[in-house]
């Protein structure tokens, strides 16, 4: 049977695992009357387009993941490489995603409809609650990138698994990647959901953690995102400041993991515009953690149009994007 995930603590934390700083922050007041409530962000994101958001999913908190010590067996049979639009790639995203938000708050209700019940992962992460409402790192939660998803065929047509490469990000953390295997259970009501996860086979795991990422998989990451209205119309759901700059922070955190990424897969003759466009996301990510205040906000906002690591990081985005275009078929600037 499959190993089964779980939270731990921050003592029993191993190389496989990603803990989550504890704690969050309180309002910090709201915007003005005359101001839209994403204005800022806006005007932010025209100084500094080179942002590009990767779609989320996301992880746990609180403690960390990695295997339990329970026995597992991964699934044999031959793979295939599946799509982003795949069903089975989508819920097992979907899964993720309602998990991370779980992580930073303990409230299982969170999962609710991507999780089967009756299995085993559930049945963790309902172990896990006392801990993490006792404890609960609060937003923003996890986000996990599943990259290069395949399908391990198996004879049983009721349940999948998807074998890929997991990307962990969550801003002011480092970046994690864990090889693992996703079973899925078909759910009653149509689709599927998660039952269990679990290491993939440590050959698989050596070979996929190594391996340099292709640019093009990470450009068509990057193309298929949010762009800054869209982010706007989720900032303006929010009702006061700190949760609109949380928002922000999130945006731009997961960017900067990205453009990282793009960094290490870029070709020689691509690499220094690629770590410009970096430079530029590193540099937004820094001046919105010194923010506390709407005042402070506005600052930044004011220094980053005459910021030469923003104006350089610009012109770097439109000649990556030129190359992605021509070399990958997609643009990495969401906002053109």
């Amino acid at each position: 049977m499959p190993e089964v995930l779980s939270v731990e603590t921050e003592d029993d934390l191993d190389e496989r695992a990603y803990r989550a700083p504890s704690g969050g922050g309180g309002p910090l007041g709201g915007f003005g009357n005359n101001s839209s409530p994403w204005k800022l962000i806006v005007v932010l994101a025209a100084l500094t387009t080179f942002a590009a958001l990767v779609g989320f999913v996301v992880f746990v908190r609180g403690g960390s993941s990695s295997p339990s010590s329970s026995s597992s067996t991964q699934p044999n049979g031959t793979s295939s490489t599946l799509s982003a639009n795949d069903p089975r790639v989508a819920a097992s995203q979907k899964a993720l995603t309602a998990w991370g938000k779980f992580a930073v708050t303990g409230n299982l209700d969170l999962v609710k409809g991507t999780f089967d019940p009756s299995g085993p992962q559930y049945a963790e992460l309902q172990k896990e609650v006392p801990a993490l409402q006792a404890n609960p790192a609060g937003d923003p939660p996890y986000q996990y990138t599943l990259v290069a998803p395949t399908s391990i065929d198996t004879s049983d047509k009721t349940k999948a698994t998807i074998r890929g490469v997991v990307h962990i990000t969550r801003p002011g953390e480092s970046e994690q990647k864990l090889a693992w295997d996703i079973t899925l259970s078909a759910n009653p009501s149509g689709g599927w959901w998660l039952s269990t996860v679990a290491s993939a086979p440590a050959d698989y795991a050596n070979q996929a953690l190594t391996a340099k990422e292709d640019l093009c998989t990470v450009a068509k990451e990057a193309s298929q995102l949010p762009s800054d209205t869209a982010i706007g119309t989720k900032m303006n759901a929010e009702a006061d400041f700190a949760a609109q700059l949380g928002v922000a922070r999130q945006f731009y955190g997961t960017a900067n993991d990205v453009w990282k990424r793009m960094v290490q897969s870029a070709p020689s003759n691509l690499r220094n515009q690629v770590a410009t466009v970096a430079a530029g996301q590193q540099y937004t990510v820094d001046q919105l953690n010194t923010v506390n205040t709407q005042d402070d906000y506005n600052t930044m906002v004011k220094n980053f149009s005459n910021s030469k690591v923003t104006k350089d990081a610009n012109k770097a985005l439109a000649l990556v994007s030129q190359y992605t275009k021509k070399q990958c078929g997609v643009s990495v600037d969401v906002n053109s």
